[in-house]
């Protein structure tokens, strides 16, 4: 897939993809995770999601891609609440 077309392709769901991103972040916000001891550990969170999509386009289809993002896997995701609470 090319870098312009998965651009496009990924910005359809970029409301899905930053409440997973928050959802992650705030769980390991929640239990005081850090990386290197200094950082959040969504710091660490987003480096890796930023090393991954500099390669997806390489290894990303539109099936794999509508297959990431199905209806299912959609609503999954949009029922993830924001903030955690562990009891």
């Amino acid at each position: 897939m090319k870098p312009q077309e998965y651009s496009r392709s990924v910005g359809k769901y970029a409301d899905i993809i930053a409440r997973i991103q928050a959802s992650a972040h705030a769980l390991h916000e929640h239990v005081n995770q850090t990386y290197d001891k200094v950082h959040p550990y969504g710091f660490h969170l987003d480096m890796v999601a930023d090393a991954v999509r500099k390669d997806m386009p390489s290894v990303t289809t539109k099936k794999t891609l509508s297959r990431c993002f199905s209806a299912r896997s959609i609503t999954t995701a949009s029922r993830m609440p924001v903030r955690h609470t562990m009891t």
